[in-house]
Protein backbone atom coordinates (compact mmCIF):
# COMPACT_ATOMS: atom_id res chain seq x y z
CA UNK A 1 0.00 0.00 0.00
CA UNK A 2 3.05 2.45 1.15
CA UNK A 3 4.59 1.67 -2.68
CA UNK A 4 1.80 2.35 -4.04
CA UNK A 5 0.96 5.65 -2.70
CA UNK A 6 4.61 6.80 -3.44
CA UNK A 7 4.35 5.81 -7.14
CA UNK A 8 1.28 7.40 -7.49
CA UNK A 9 2.69 10.65 -6.28
CA UNK A 10 6.15 10.31 -8.52
CA UNK A 11 3.64 9.48 -11.33
CA UNK A 12 1.53 12.52 -10.89
CA UNK A 13 4.65 15.16 -10.22
CA UNK A 14 6.59 13.87 -13.44
CA UNK A 15 3.65 14.85 -15.61
CA UNK A 16 3.46 18.27 -16.77
CA UNK A 17 1.48 20.15 -19.59
CA UNK A 18 2.21 23.57 -21.24
CA UNK A 19 -0.63 25.73 -23.23
CA UNK A 20 0.49 28.36 -25.21
CA UNK A 21 -2.32 30.94 -26.58
CA UNK A 22 -2.06 34.19 -28.55
CA UNK A 23 -2.90 37.05 -26.00
CA UNK A 24 -3.74 39.61 -28.47
CA UNK A 25 -6.72 39.23 -30.40
CA UNK A 26 -5.73 41.83 -33.03
CA UNK A 27 -4.01 40.76 -36.30
CA UNK A 28 -0.30 41.47 -37.04
CA UNK A 29 0.10 44.59 -38.21
CA UNK A 30 1.55 44.80 -42.36
CA UNK A 31 4.39 46.86 -42.91
CA UNK A 32 4.06 48.90 -46.57
CA UNK A 33 6.58 51.19 -48.32
CA UNK A 34 6.03 54.33 -49.11
CA UNK A 35 8.06 55.89 -51.64
CA UNK A 36 8.74 60.14 -52.00
CA UNK A 37 6.65 61.75 -54.44
CA UNK A 38 6.77 65.64 -53.25
CA UNK A 39 8.58 67.98 -51.31
CA UNK A 40 8.34 71.35 -50.03
CA UNK A 41 10.48 74.20 -48.39
CA UNK A 42 8.58 75.44 -45.19
CA UNK A 43 9.35 79.00 -44.74
CA UNK A 44 8.51 81.44 -42.12
CA UNK A 45 8.88 85.05 -41.82
CA UNK A 46 11.34 84.50 -44.24
CA UNK A 47 13.35 82.23 -42.88
CA UNK A 48 13.72 78.48 -43.74
CA UNK A 49 12.41 76.00 -41.36
CA UNK A 50 12.80 72.40 -42.96
CA UNK A 51 11.15 71.04 -45.63
CA UNK A 52 8.00 68.78 -45.56
CA UNK A 53 7.98 65.47 -47.96
CA UNK A 54 5.03 63.23 -48.90
CA UNK A 55 5.34 59.46 -49.16
CA UNK A 56 2.89 57.44 -50.97
CA UNK A 57 1.71 54.22 -51.40
CA UNK A 58 0.54 53.79 -55.31
CA UNK A 59 -2.02 51.30 -53.99
CA UNK A 60 -3.93 53.04 -51.64
CA UNK A 61 -3.88 56.64 -51.45
CA UNK A 62 -5.42 57.33 -47.36
CA UNK A 63 -1.64 55.87 -46.62
CA UNK A 64 -0.01 58.44 -47.93
CA UNK A 65 1.91 60.60 -45.13
CA UNK A 66 3.81 64.29 -44.91
CA UNK A 67 6.99 64.06 -43.20
CA UNK A 68 7.97 67.20 -41.45
CA UNK A 69 11.66 67.72 -41.53
CA UNK A 70 14.70 70.18 -40.18
CA UNK A 71 16.93 71.50 -42.50
CA UNK A 72 19.39 68.55 -41.84
CA UNK A 73 16.80 66.51 -42.90
CA UNK A 74 15.97 64.86 -39.56
CA UNK A 75 12.51 63.84 -38.61
CA UNK A 76 10.53 66.08 -36.47
CA UNK A 77 7.18 64.84 -37.23
CA UNK A 78 4.28 63.16 -38.96
CA UNK A 79 1.06 64.65 -40.56
CA UNK A 80 -1.54 62.10 -41.61
CA UNK A 81 -4.08 62.49 -44.70
CA UNK A 82 -6.72 63.46 -42.48
CA UNK A 83 -4.58 66.42 -41.33
CA UNK A 84 -3.74 65.31 -37.96
CA UNK A 85 -0.11 66.16 -36.83
CA UNK A 86 2.56 64.58 -34.69
CA UNK A 87 5.44 65.60 -33.41
CA UNK A 88 8.40 63.17 -32.14
CA UNK A 89 9.15 63.21 -28.99
CA UNK A 90 12.67 62.62 -27.35
CA UNK A 91 12.69 59.53 -25.45
CA UNK A 92 9.19 58.49 -26.37
CA UNK A 93 8.03 55.30 -28.37
CA UNK A 94 4.36 57.16 -29.85
CA UNK A 95 4.45 61.05 -31.38
CA UNK A 96 2.20 63.54 -29.38
CA UNK A 97 -0.37 65.06 -31.18
CA UNK A 98 0.35 69.06 -31.92
CA UNK A 99 -3.00 69.52 -33.86
CA UNK A 100 -5.40 68.97 -36.81
CA UNK A 101 -5.95 71.15 -39.86
CA UNK A 102 -4.05 71.87 -42.95
CA UNK A 103 -0.37 70.96 -43.98
CA UNK A 104 0.59 74.20 -43.17
CA UNK A 105 -0.39 74.61 -39.91
CA UNK A 106 0.73 71.13 -38.93
CA UNK A 107 4.09 72.20 -39.98
CA UNK A 108 3.82 75.36 -37.92
CA UNK A 109 2.58 73.46 -34.99
CA UNK A 110 5.46 70.57 -35.31
CA UNK A 111 8.06 73.46 -35.78
CA UNK A 112 6.46 75.29 -33.01
CA UNK A 113 6.92 78.69 -35.00
CA UNK A 114 4.76 81.55 -33.96
CA UNK A 115 4.52 83.29 -37.41
CA UNK A 116 2.18 81.28 -40.20
CA UNK A 117 4.25 79.14 -42.61
CA UNK A 118 5.10 78.84 -46.13
CA UNK A 119 4.98 76.00 -48.19
CA UNK A 120 6.76 76.49 -51.49
CA UNK A 121 6.96 73.09 -53.84
CA UNK A 122 10.69 72.16 -55.00
CA UNK A 123 12.11 69.79 -57.00
CA UNK A 124 14.40 66.73 -56.23
CA UNK A 125 17.45 68.39 -58.62
CA UNK A 126 16.94 71.98 -56.09
CA UNK A 127 17.07 69.53 -52.80
CA UNK A 128 19.52 67.35 -53.97
CA UNK A 129 19.00 63.24 -53.01
CA UNK A 130 17.83 63.03 -49.70
CA UNK A 131 19.69 60.84 -46.55
CA UNK A 132 19.05 57.61 -47.69
CA UNK A 133 18.56 57.84 -51.40
CA UNK A 134 21.12 56.78 -54.48
CA UNK A 135 23.76 59.81 -54.69
CA UNK A 136 23.87 61.43 -58.09
CA UNK A 137 26.98 60.24 -60.20
CA UNK A 138 30.11 61.98 -59.51
CA UNK A 139 30.86 64.78 -62.82
CA UNK A 140 33.37 64.54 -65.69
CA UNK A 141 35.98 66.48 -66.71
CA UNK A 142 36.11 67.08 -70.71
CA UNK A 143 38.93 64.34 -70.63
CA UNK A 144 36.52 61.28 -69.55
CA UNK A 145 37.93 61.02 -65.75
CA UNK A 146 36.21 62.01 -62.92
CA UNK A 147 36.68 65.30 -61.05
CA UNK A 148 39.52 65.34 -58.50
CA UNK A 149 39.34 67.23 -55.13
CA UNK A 150 41.27 70.20 -55.13
CA UNK A 151 43.16 69.32 -52.49
CA UNK A 152 44.34 65.56 -51.13
CA UNK A 153 42.41 64.52 -47.71
CA UNK A 154 45.54 64.33 -45.44
CA UNK A 155 46.97 67.53 -46.72
CA UNK A 156 46.77 70.25 -44.13
CA UNK A 157 44.59 72.90 -44.86
CA UNK A 158 45.68 76.26 -46.66
CA UNK A 159 44.02 78.25 -43.76
CA UNK A 160 46.80 77.63 -41.72
CA UNK A 161 44.93 75.61 -39.09
CA UNK A 162 46.36 72.80 -36.66
CA UNK A 163 47.06 69.29 -39.43
CA UNK A 164 45.39 66.30 -37.74
CA UNK A 165 47.16 63.88 -35.81
CA UNK A 166 48.61 60.43 -37.50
Amino acid sequence: MKSLLVTTLLLCAGCRTISTREVSSTPTPSVRVGTRARAWDVFSDGVRLGLVVLFEDGRRAPDSIYVVRNAWHQDLGLIDTLGRAYRYLPHHEEPAWVGSGTIAAGAQRIFGSSGECELIEVSECETGPLPGSMAAPARADHAGEPAQPAQPSDAPPSDGGLPQSR
